[in-house]
């Protein structure tokens, strides 16, 4: 948790049984980042909003926990554009357009998206990059007033270049100026939720999103194999990997027949998140997974009990 800019980050380990957190060692200390996000369960990543506005704070994370004020327990990166950042595909995103490798000390420069304004001290992380679809999705802004945000800016990671704005007449809905977009989420298999300063949410979904939805004929995946085929009656939510074959970007898998959050992990791999509502009563579900413009795959049966 990013505490305060004082007191500093700290980890909490969370007891779901009992409902209760302890912290585990101390905070870390002023100004040690925000926006903090695991690279792995080993790595922790935060950035300096709150002195240089240009550093990406890289923590080793031990069963210690932090120490207060020693500062060489972090690593420091300077990059460029970069800013409160979302990781995808071990990349790190920036509000600024920067794009850095974090697993390495210091981290690596990749690129820069041309024409995102944000990064140093802004601590906004209204950005949604999705790696295994090749997209990045930004707050695209008006050509005459660069704080006036219109719509949503769509980059290829392949190139790192603009390949679409989706316009969404913001000014006019928002009925404000002093609006700004507060985050941006994938949702569905080809949705993009936007939420902005004064509550609104905007919902865009389409080939826009996932670029294979205009494609007819591709090739189907197909599954082999569940991490789990049994599952306990109202054991709440559970994450299934699923194995197979020709897994695209924009991958979708159902459960007896209803869409549920799909991440592709590879060509080979999925993640599919089954929630406590399917596994509320016993019975068995059917798992598929559709690949944009392709046929359904075989069917996997998991059952519930």
């Amino acid at each position: 948790l990013d505490i305060a800019s004082f007191t500093g980050n700290a980890i909490y380990d969370f007891d779901p049984v009992h409902k209760t957190a302890a912290i585990r060692g101390q905070a870390s200390g002023p100004y040690s980042g925000s926006c903090l996000s695991f690279l792995d369960a080993a790595n922790m990543l935060a950035f300096d909003t709150d002195t240089s506005g240009f550093s990406l704070d890289h923590y080793t994370v031990t069963s210690s926990g932090f120490v207060y004020y020693n500062y060489s327990q972090y690593s420091e990166s300077t990059l460029n554009h970069f800013g409160c950042f979302k990781l995808s595909g071990g990349l790190a995103f920036a509000n600024g357009g920067g794009i850095a490798d974090p697993s390495t000390k210091p981290a690596t420069q990749i690129a820069t998206l041309a024409g995102v304004s944000g990064g140093g001290f802004s601590n906004s992380q209204a950005l949604e990059p999705d790696a295994p679809l090749h997209r990045a999705f930004y707050p695209a802004t008006s050509s005459s007033n660069s704080s006036t945000v219109t719509g949503i800016a769509v980059f290829d990671l392949n190139t790192y270049q603009s390949v679409a704005t989706l316009p969404l007449n913001m000014a006019t809905i928002e009925g404000s100026t002093s609006y700004s977009p507060v985050d941006i989420i994938r949702w569905g298999q080809d949705g993009i939720a936007v939420l902005t300063s004064t509550g609104h949410i905007y919902l865009l979904r389409g080939a826009a999103i996932v670029p294979g939805l205009m494609t007819s004929g591709a090739a189907a995946a197909s599954l082999a194999s569940a991490s789990s085929t049994t599952l306990t009656k109202g054991s709440g939510n559970v994450l299934l990997t699923l194995t197979g074959a020709n897994f695209a970007p924009g991958v979708a898998v159902s459960w007896n027949g209803a869409y549920r959050t799909t991440k592709i992990v590879d060509s080979t791999h999925v993640t599919v998140a089954i929630p406590a509502s399917d596994l509320a009563a016993t019975g068995s579900g059917s798992l598929i997974a559709t690949n944009p413009g392709a046929a359904a795959s075989n069917s996997l049966s998991v059952t519930v009990q």
